[in-house]
């Protein structure tokens, strides 16, 4: 959503009496009930909101808070703030000066995504050198016009070699499809390589998104149950002969219970991915860092480039923003995906693409790996650390070996929606599923957060699973 406009907000920063963010806060208020702000209207980000009223990010971050607890604004995930829809409701609370008072700062929403990486940390200058040294260069027109729909054969070739010295894997430079992030990826797959009606099986709990996916396809999804080894081959046994094209998996730390896929079950789905020539669709999201001494291989690693489908994203090394994924199968698969890609995107990202290249060849890509794996091992110690302290009388969780989340589940039964609820009279908003057995559980990404937010967020889920015992 573009937000060309200035946003005309006049404050009085001399008056004490009623602090920046609240006098923010009244006058946006007072533009949607008079109608200059109307329903779905997008506001501008808070960086171009404070840099327009010459005030500090944080008043206008605390003013868009409180808006969206009263009711008022709507936080969209990965597109931002919006007019509430309708806007006049009994529940919407009016803000005035006099009776804010009780809202602080301190109270407001604590949002916690499900293993997003820390962006503080990202590599972002030199990205923007990279960027902005290949649209200077004399031959930018290599990166500037129409390529393949595959993606930079140089880069394809960097991702190969990646997959073949890291990850085990013996790919070819064909082999490798380049995307807009593992969700196009998914999407292509769906429709590329699966057709309206056939079978699919898939973890349950699962990815959401990818189940979305594969049902807007036409495809006709399987559940089966994860226990502490990984999804249950044996319960698939029954099902293969009902048409089933496909299995979906995230093996290294399934999603969202973070469980890892063992050596076992490993052999066991490789034996019938070959005896039934089933097509294995690895979804690798959170590969790049481990906490083991040696590092495990993925199951595609095992298979002929024929019977897997690899799934892989720069999203969780560098930032969510930045959107390039690949895809690792056979070339027959390739040319499938290249031919829909055509329809509906023609080309990747070619300037990002070689960007991206650049800091691979550079070797920035991999020290920052380097760097950030001692960086998110050191904060998930933390985070442990303050579980141990704080929830260990009234939740129990597991501890995987690589990955920027937890799955935690509370000893108190609670359905999801109960939970939510819970969790949203207390200002936050976590990720709930519930797993095979019928027990909710949250999926808390630690990456991303600081250490006092860590904090805050423990201590608050302490005080909501005592009151839930008690």
């Amino acid at each position: 959503m573009i937000r060309p406009w200035y946003f005309a907000i006049e404050l009085d920063k001399e008056n004490k009496q009623i602090p920046l963010y609240k006098q923010i806060a009244q006058k946006i208020q007072a533009q949607i009930m008079s109608g200059g702000l109307k329903p779905g209207d997008a506001l501008p980000g808070s960086r171009v909101l404070a840099t327009e009223l010459g005030v500090s990010r944080k008043s206008v971050v605390n003013a868009m808070d409180l808006l969206i607890l009263s009711g008022w604004l709507v936080n969209k995930e990965r597109s931002g703030l919006y007019v509430a829809i309708p806007v006049f409701h009994d529940d919407k609370q009016v803000i005035r000066a006099e009776e804010v008072e009780d809202i602080k700062p301190s109270s407001l929403i604590l949002r916690v995504d499900d293993g997003a990486p820390d962006t503080r940390i990202a590599p972002v200058n030199e990205l923007a050198r990279a960027y902005r040294r290949l649209l200077r260069m004399k031959g930018r027109h290599n990166v500037l016009g129409y390529n393949d729909p595959n993606g930079i054969f140089r880069f394809r070739r960097a991702v190969s070699i990646m997959l073949n010295h890291e990850r085990g894997m013996r790919t070819r430079t064909e082999e490798i499809f380049i995307t807009r992030g593992s969700q196009m990826g998914l999407y292509l797959v769906a429709h590329a390589l699966l057709r309206p009606d056939d079978c699919l099986i898939m973890e349950q709990p699962c990815y959401e998104k990818a189940y979305e996916v594969f049902l807007q396809a036409g495809i006709k999804v399987i559940p089966i149950d994860v226990d502490e080894n990984g999804i249950i081959v044996n319960d698939m046994l029954p099902h293969l002969f009902e048409n089933v094209k496909a299995v979906y998996l995230t093996p290294r730390h399934q999603y969202p219970t973070m469980v890892e896929l063992s050596t076992e079950r490993r052999r066991q789905l490789v034996e019938l991915a070959m005896s039934y020539h089933l097509l294995m669709i690895e979804d690798d999201y959170d590969c790049d860092f481990s906490f083991r001494p040696t590092p495990i291989m993925p199951l595609s690693a095992m298979l002929p480039s024929d019977l897997y489908v690899y799934i892989g994203t720069f999203s969780k090394i560098i930032a969510p923003a930045i959107r390039v994924g690949y895809i690792a199968t056979s070339e027959a698969n390739v040319s499938a995906l290249g031919n829909l890609r055509r329809i509906i995107d023609i080309q990747g990202d070619m300037v990002m693409e070689a960007a991206i290249l650049e800091l691979i060849e550079d070797g920035v890509i991999h020290r920052h790996i380097n760097k950030s794996t001692k960086y998110y091992k050191q904060k998930r110690m933390y985070f442990i650390e303050l579980l141990e302290r704080h929830l260990i009388d009234y939740a129990t969780f597991s501890i995987p070996q690589g990955g920027l989340a937890l799955w935690i589940i509370p000893l108190q039964p609670i359905s999801p929606d109960q939970l939510l609820d819970t969790l949203e009279k207390h200002h936050l908003s976590i990720p709930v599923f519930c797993d095979s057995c019928g027990r909710t559980g949250m999926r808390i990404g630690y990456a991303s957060l600081s250490e006092e937010e860590l904090e805050k967020l423990v201590k608050e889920l302490g005080m909501i699973f005592s009151t839930l015992l008690h």
